[in-house]
């Protein structure tokens, strides 16, 4: 058989695929292509599980303790980190709430007071000061009437009827021993009687006084309700 007729007879006896001789070509590139597609797939998959063993290595590698490190600065590192924090119930809150209620406590016992100046609330425990200042304006201004020991027995008392206040005593108090009922009578004086106002002296004169006359023997402790009442009627 001639080699023209026998191509004829094979290209006869082929697929239609295969008839065209310019699609053989293509025929390949699409094998070739299924066969890189597998590759590509085979190999992604395998860097994919790769990939997942380099996290889990990391992540049990940073759960461990750092060479020369004790465990309990290792657990205090992990407690310091901030998902730690965020795990890790807060007791600061309840922290500064006990710390403002004491300190509301604390504060308390001077808020009953007049905070507004604490002048009155020294009346309580008088600083040797306030008391020094108190003798030297008493002397001035008292001693005549009073005498140098608040006895009532000063130069000017037997010109005087009734007798000047003797402090040591504690009959007779009109407005009272308490430092609200002396300062009234400091400052409005007592009518009927020898003894005048002296309102023309400032507060922390007044209190002064009040402070050294009180630091004698028997008188009653001074109260907070006590200041209160003071400093209403120095109108603060």
């Amino acid at each position: 058989m001639e080699p023209n007729l026998q191509n004829e007879n094979l290209e006869k006896s082929a697929t239609f695929f295969l008839k065209r001789r310019w699609w053989r070509p293509l025929y390949y590139l699409y094998f070739a292509g299924i066969a890189a597609a597998v590759i590509f797939l085979y190999s992604s998959r395998q860097n994919g599980k790769n990939g997942k063993s380099q996290v889990t290595t990391t992540t049990q590698t940073s759960s461990t303790t750092i060479p020369g490190e004790t465990p309990t600065e290792a657990n205090e590192l992990s407690e310091s980190s901030p998902e730690a924090s965020l795990m890790k119930p807060s007791t600061s809150g309840s922290h500064a709430e006990e710390t403002k209620e004491m300190a509301s406590h604390e504060k308390s016992k001077v808020s009953s007071l007049p905070a507004a100046d604490s002048k009155f609330a020294d009346l309580i425990s008088p600083p040797a000061a306030m008391i020094a200042k108190g003798k030297s304006l008493f002397i001035d201004d008292c001693v005549a009437c009073h005498g140098a020991n608040g006895e009532g027995d000063g130069p000017a008392a037997a010109a005087f009827k009734p007798k000047p206040r003797n402090f040591h005593s504690a009959k007779g108090w009109i407005n009272g021993r308490m430092a609200s009922g002396m300062y009234k009578t400091l400052t409005d004086g007592i009518p009927g009687s020898p003894m005048p106002p002296f309102s023309s002296i400032s507060v922390n004169d007044r209190l002064a006084i009040i402070s050294y006359i009180r630091s004698f023997k028997g008188f009653p402790k001074e109260t907070d309700s006590d200041i209160e009442t003071l400093a209403e009627m120095a109108g603060n």
